[in-house]
């Protein structure tokens, strides 16, 4: 997160009681193995869904902690990741994303083929 994304989004308080850890352990290798076994792009295999992000578009680095913890920095790397396996991966980024625009999508690929 840290990495990834900069500013304090690596201090956002839900991870603390996500992972089980406390305020000092944060940063610690112990969080760090935790953060990266959950993460999905370190489980994708090549039969996985296709899956659809959809972002607001603001994603500037804030002083505020946690924000920026659901940046559009994180589906462009997962993006580039799924594209390595041939999975499908749309990626949106607009303000006020259209309800019909994502059940285009579900339909496309959750409609059972005839």
């Amino acid at each position: 997160i840290k990495k990834h994304i900069g500013g304090r989004a690596h201090e956002h308080p839900a991870l603390q009681f996500f992972f089980g850890v406390g305020p000092d352990e944060i940063e610690s290798d112990k969080a760090a193995k935790l953060y990266e076994d959950a993460s999905p792009i370190n489980h994708l295999t090549k039969d996985d869904p296709p899956i659809r992000l959809t972002y607001t578009g603001q994603d500037e680095p804030s002083e505020k902690a946690g924000d920026g913890m659901h940046s559009q920095k994180f589906g462009t790397i997962l993006k580039a990741e799924m594209e390595k396996f041939g999975i499908s991966c749309e990626m949106i980024v607009a303000p006020g994303m259209n309800i019909d625009e994502h059940m285009k999508f579900l339909v496309k690929h959750l409609r059972p083929k005839t």
